[in-house]
């Protein structure tokens, strides 16, 4: 007969501490992190990160300047029932979707998997992360600029010329584990590794279904990331459960909105906007904790 037992807190704190990821007192000394290979890599799939994010941003801004550009000018002052149509009179095609840029954001886990060190790799994949906002932040802060003085194909062809430079840079630095890696030095390799096979795997529990439902800061979670996905496409929400259920949702709601008020609907749908981000992380800052929950860590098994 199996019975579960509570620890003390002093013994909880104990077997804890015992559970960590990582043994610390068996990790060689930390190298330099300064021109070290493993920054070098987090740089440059920041890069990568930055030019994925960026040349999805870019579709979105230059999307007017392509089609004010492309439509004869004698069709502005036409009625809207008459089909657009391109430079030789026939119908115009632009494409449906773009293919998913998701090669670099899912291969970069994997490379942190032997190349991050337990105690440095959220600091890692931050860097490398972070990539994203700066290429959001970037190309709408000068890809109206460049497609109003240039042209808007001059904006294709700088961030596509990015884009180039980053994918040598990923086919020349990045290997697959810091062994094959040419330029590492001996004292980092060593490092790496030893770190690496110092870390302890805990052993398997039953999911917590019930218990992770009742959790507030689940829930604060979910409605963040809900809010967050509100600018999305129908596609993205279909696919990625929970989290994207507001983008089914929103063009439904947004057309609802301009339908009702064709002269200040825009105005209404940022109001939404604005109330469903606030809530989230309204929500989130209440009930968010970076805690471990008491249905998430291991409970001992008396067998009597």
């Amino acid at each position: 007969m199996a019975t579960k037992t509570e620890l003390s807190p002093t013994a909880r704190e104990s077997k804890n501490a015992q559970d960590m990821q990582v043994d610390e007192t068996l990790i060689p000394r930390k190298v330099p992190s300064l021109c070290s290979a493993r920054y070098g890599i987090a740089l440059v799939l920041h890069f990568c990160n930055f030019t994925t994010i960026a040349q999805n941003v870019i579709m979105n801004i230059t999307m007017v300047a392509m089609v004010n550009s492309t439509s004869p000018q004698s069709q502005l002052n036409d009625s809207s029932e008459v089909l657009p149509v391109d430079s030789f009179g026939g119908l115009s095609k632009a494409p449906k979707s773009l293919p998913a840029k998701s090669s670099i954001l899912g291969g970069q886990f994997a490379i942190w998997e032997k190349w991050g060190p337990p105690q440095e790799r959220s600091r890692l994949c931050s860097i490398a992360l972070s990539g994203m906002l700066l290429g959001c932040f970037t190309a709408i802060l000068i890809g109206g600029f460049i497609s109003e003085t240039l042209g808007w194909p001059f904006v294709f062809y700088i961030f596509g010329g990015v884009g180039c430079v980053c994918c040598l840079l990923w086919f020349v630095v990045i290997y697959d584990d810091p062994v094959s890696y040419p330029w590492i030095s001996t004292s980092e390799k060593e490092y790496i590794i030893s770190s690496l096979k110092q870390q302890v795997g805990s052993s398997k529990q039953p999911l917590p279904i019930k218990a992770m439902l009742r959790s507030l800061p689940i829930w604060s979670i979910c409605l963040g990331c809900f809010s967050h996905q509100w600018y999305s496409s129908f596609l993205m929400g279909a696919s990625r459960g929970f989290s994207s259920i507001a983008p089914v949702i929103v063009p439904t709601v947004s057309g609802f909105l301009l339908s009702q008020d064709p002269e200040f609907g825009w105005r209404n749908v940022f109001f939404l906007l604005f109330a469903v981000n606030l809530l989230g992380l309204l929500f989130y800052l209440i009930f968010g904790e970076a805690d471990v929950q008491e249905w998430a860590k291991e409970r001992k098994l008396t067998r009597l």
